[in-house]
């Protein structure tokens, strides 16, 4: 499966290649007998534009659409986390994340992060110097109402 962003390339692509043989047959068979008149040189220009806008449509679009994914995506990993810490007395350990949800140590710590940030979770640093991540007592009540 093609990611976003190869998508997007090929279809910017594929329009630059629509433009540029549009361009080649012109200079081969000008257009301008057929059609109402006009510098060629001012439709290339609006057309280029034209290009421009739609390409940008195309791109703003698959990047809020792309934002949007991203967003449920980790509301969803959070949830997990809720429900791993609920499982494990309210106490993890970034590795503990990382082994149940098959992650790399630096991305669970940076959700684990995000987390602390909403209140969700506290820090905690033991005598050793290990960092747990502590869990409100309130994920039971906002995993029983869906939250």
């Amino acid at each position: 499966m093609m990611s976003g962003n190869k998508v997007l390339r090929l279809i910017a692509l594929a329009l630059v290649c629509i433009w540029l043989i549009v361009w080649a047959v012109n200079l081969i068979i000008p257009f301008d007998n057929y059609l109402s008149g006009g510098s060629s040189v001012l439709r290339d220009i609006v057309a280029l534009v034209f290009l421009g806008i739609v390409s940008g449509l195309v791109y703003f679009f698959h990047r809020r659409r792309k934002r949007k994914i991203e967003s449920l995506r980790k509301k969803g990993i959070k949830k997990l986390i809720e429900e791993l810490a609920l499982r494990r007395g309210g106490k993890l350990r970034a590795s503990e994340v990382a082994e149940a949800l098959n992650f790399a140590i630096g991305e669970a710590e940076k959700i684990l992060g995000e987390m602390v940030i909403e209140g969700t979770a506290s820090i905690k640093i033991t005598e050793e110097g290990a960092v747990i991540y502590e869990f409100a007592e309130s994920i039971e009540s906002n995993l029983e109402s869906g939250d």
